[in-house]
Parts: C-alpha cells; sequence; structure tokens
C-alpha cells in the first residue's frame, strides 16, 4: 500500500502538484516510517518549495536506509551544492561514482563541482568519464570544452562545444552555425545533409549553395558569388579584426607591408588598389606609400569599418571584376590579401588586374596551398579555393606578369593548426 502511494506521489509531484504529492508522500510514511524512497522524493520537492532544511533531512533519511543507490546520493550531492556545502557535495558526487562508475551524470556533477575548487585538471577528467558514457550529453561536453579552455588547449574545446552544439539539432538552431559545427568536426557528409536541407527550406540561399558544393564537390561555381561573399562578410565585419589579429595569429598584413617596404618608391609616390580590402587591416601597411589608396570590396559592412581607419583615399563597394573592368584608374601596385581563396578560375581576376596595372607595376597576393592541390585548382570544405602552383604561375604568364617569387607562408591558425600560404610577388611584363 505504501509503495502505491509512493509511486502515485511521483506521478503527481512529475505534474507539479507539489502539496497533493507531499501529502502522498506523508501518507506513505505514516504506514511505513522507514519508507526510503518516500522520504528521498519528499527531500526533493520540499526543496522544490524552498524549504532546504526538512528537505536535507528526509533525503539523509533515505540514504541511512539505501546507502547503496547512486543516484540518489547524486540527488544529494545537488542539494548540498545548491546550499553552498561544496565539500560535503562533492563527497556525495565521489560515493555516487564509486557505486555506479557508469553514472554520466554523477561523473558531469563532480566535475562542475572540483571546477568550482579551480580543480580543473580533475575536473576535465570527469566531464570526459560523462562524455565517454554518454557521448551526447550536452552539458557535460559544454563543461569539458570550458575546462579544455582554461587549460589552454582551443582545438579540443572548439571540437567539444560542436559536439555540445550538434548533440539536439533543433529547428532555433541556424543551420549555418550547424553546417559550421560538422565541419570542425571533420563531419563533412553531415554537414552536406545540413545545407541540403537548408536549401529545401530556403531554395537559393548564397551560403548553403556555396557551401553545399563545398561540402560535396558537386555543382562546384568557378568563384564565390556576389551574395555569398557579402552575406558571409556583413556576418564577419564586426569581429573580423579581433579574430583574425587574435585567435587566428593572421600577420599577412604585416608580411605584404615588408614586401611593399622593399619595393616601393618615395614614400607617398604609389597609386595602390587593395583588391579585397575587407575591413582595411592591409591599409596601415599601404598607406605610407601611397598618393592614392583605393579599396575595393562586396561587404558594406567591412567597407564602413574600413573608411573609420582613415587610412583610404576612395572605397568602392564593387566585385573586383567588375570594378577593375569599368574604372579608367590605372595603379602601380595591387595588393590581394587572401582574395584568391574566393576564386577557382584565377584567369579573369588576374587579366582585369593586368588591365588596371602600368607596365612595371607590382602585384602582391597571399591565398591557401594545399599539398593535395596537385593540378588546377579545387574547393574545400571550408567553402574556400585552393590552387596548385603550376596552376598559379600558368594564369600568371598568361596575363602578362613575370613572378618574382613565389615563398610559402602560414596564412593564419585555426582551430590550433597552421594554415599554409603562399606568398606571390608578381610584376607586370612592359609592352614590347
Amino acid at each position: 500500500m505504501a509503495d502505491d502511494l509512493v509511486r502515485r506521489a511521483v506521478e503527481t509531484q512529475c505534474a507539479g502538484c507539489l502539496d497533493e504529492a507531499a501529502e502522498q508522500y506523508r501518507a506513505a510514511l505514516t504506514q511505513v516510517p522507514d519508507h526510503a524512497a518516500a522520504h528521498h522524493f519528499l527531500g526533493i520537492l520540499l526543496y522544490q518549495q524552498g524549504k532546504t532544511d526538512d528537505a536535507l533531512s528526509h533525503i539523509e533519511r533515505s540514504i541511512a536506509a539505501q546507502p547503496g543507490r547512486a543516484d540518489w546520493h547524486n540527488d544529494y550531492g545537488n542539494l548540498l551544492a545548491a546550499l553552498g556545502h561544496r565539500e560535503a557535495a562533492v563527497s556525495a558526487f565521489f560515493t555516487a561514482v564509486e557505486l555506479d562508475p557508469q553514472l554520466a551524470i554523477a561523473w558531469n556533477n563532480l566535475g562542475a563541482m572540483l571546477m568550482q575548487q579551480t580543480l580543473v585538471a580533475e575536473a576535465e577528467q570527469c566531464f570526459a568519464n560523462a562524455v565517454y558514457l554518454d557521448s551526447g550529453f550536452e552539458d557535460a561536453l559544454n563543461n569539458l570544452g570550458q575546462a579544455q579552455t582554461q587549460l589552454g588547449r582551443p582545438l579540443d574545446a572548439a571540437r567539444s562545444f560542436c559536439s555540445a552544439f550538434v548533440a539536439r539539432p533543433s529547428p532555433e538552431k541556424s543551420p549555418q552555425a550547424l553546417g559550421t559545427a560538422y565541419y570542425v568536426l571533420g563531419r563533412i557528409e553531415e554537414a552536406a545533409q545540413i545545407y541540403s536541407s537548408w536549401l529545401q527550406d530556403d531554395p537559393g540561399h548564397p551560403v548553403a549553395t556555396h557551401m553545399l558544393a563545398a561540402c560535396t564537390g558537386k555543382d562546384v561555381p568557378e568563384r564565390a558569388s556576389d551574395a555569398y561573399l557579402e552575406t558571409v562578410f556583413d556576418q564577419a565585419a564586426g569581429q573580423f579584426d579581433s579574430k583574425m589579429t587574435g585567435t587566428l595569429s593572421y600577420h599577412i598584413p604585416q608580411l605584404i607591408g615588408e614586401v611593399v617596404d622593399d619595393i616601393a618608391g618615395p614614400t607617398g609616390a604609389m597609386s595602390i588598389l587593395d583588391a579585397g580590402c575587407g575591413t582595411g587591416l592591409c591599409g596601415q601597411y599601404l598607406a605610407r606609400h601611397a598618393r592614392h589608396l583605393l579599396g575595393v570590396d562586396l561587404s558594406g559592412k567591412s567597407l564602413a569599418l574600413a573608411e573609420e581607419k582613415k587610412r583610404y583615399q576612395q572605397l568602392v563597394k564593387q566585385e573586383i571584376v567588375e570594378f577593375l573592368t569599368h574604372t579608367d584608374t590605372s595603379f602601380d601596385l595591387a595588393v590581394s590579401a587572401d582574395t584568391y581563396n574566393y576564386f577557382g578560375s584565377l584567369r579573369p581576376l588576374l587579366r582585369a588586374l593586368s588591365s588596371r596595372l602600368l607596365p612595371g607595376g607590382w602585384l602582391i597576393a597571399t591565398t591557401e596551398s594545399r599539398d593535395e592541390v596537385k593540378t588546377g585548382y579545387a574547393i574545400t570544405p571550408s567553402g574556400r579555393y585552393c590552387h596548385s602552383r603550376d596552376y598559379l604561375q600558368t594564369c600568371y604568364r598568361e596575363a602578362g606578369f613575370d613572378m618574382v617569387e613565389i615563398r610559402p607562408v602560414q596564412i593564419r591558425v585555426e582551430l590550433e593548426a597552421p594554415v599554409s600560404g603562399v606568398l606571390l610577388v608578381a610584376r607586370k611584363r612592359a609592352a614590347p
């Protein structure tokens, strides 16, 4: 009879009828004063009602009656933690995992308490145990990421956070963020599925279209669309500078600046084009050599930030090849920092650049490179293009450039790994 009362009380409690459930638990205890389950769940209910002292008393009686229940020790630990009794909570969680090493929630709770005591390495192991037992345990994955961040392991942390994010996909989660998370985890087929579903809901979306091609290698465009570039870089503009120069250790603007210092004539004498200028990170290294510095980019939000730097005499919101085709301005120097990454076929861009460079004019560019791209060009699951060295040299030669230098460089650090690339320094051939 008492067991039936407790079962009904649990159902009533779960339905949110706390007063009624409390009466049922007490009725069971009237019949069996030491009924462990009645004490335990009444204690949880009393905590829900803010009656913490009575709650603690009942849960302690339940554990005294049935000390082998790991889940009850976990509940006890939660109550102690909520009351600020940290040491006792740690002890309760330790007991829980000793009784049942497969209890993932207790490992996670133990880790959380150890984090509060700045025992981060020990906490990480607890979170890792929880994730090992339940690979989709979202809270444990997020906690693991926090511990790994504090331990100075951003790549591991990124993977943990991404695993947490994809653990429970839902309509409220951005498909763009989900696709990126799967990419970080190396789960490219699942990323492709996200982009495919996204296109079913929003046909023609530029990001979904581009990234589906990047992940599948099918219907790959010769270059990223204007709509894709504008969307992505408008989204990124606000945090672009801090992320690139901080998190991603991006030093390409300084490197380009050193090359310009070597080749430039008198200070302030050159007409310079910053092709794909973005937020203007290269501007400070180019302005000292420019009588006129012009930046062109598709991202209006990026250009607004470049304008604030006060380095450019002119900023133009336009696709680069289109701009070069219609402008009558000639340049002594064109710089293109990582813009090639968004062009598969480089021939149209290089021909356009050549058309507006004066004879003997310089072209300095950087782009990513991958050893597996042996010929031509290929798109990668990141959405960026890579080109073989032979392809680069052929396109430059056909466009009327003499290659002066091809130097291996580190473009940035992404997910704690260096991204390889090349610095290209070329000069337009003089007319015969």
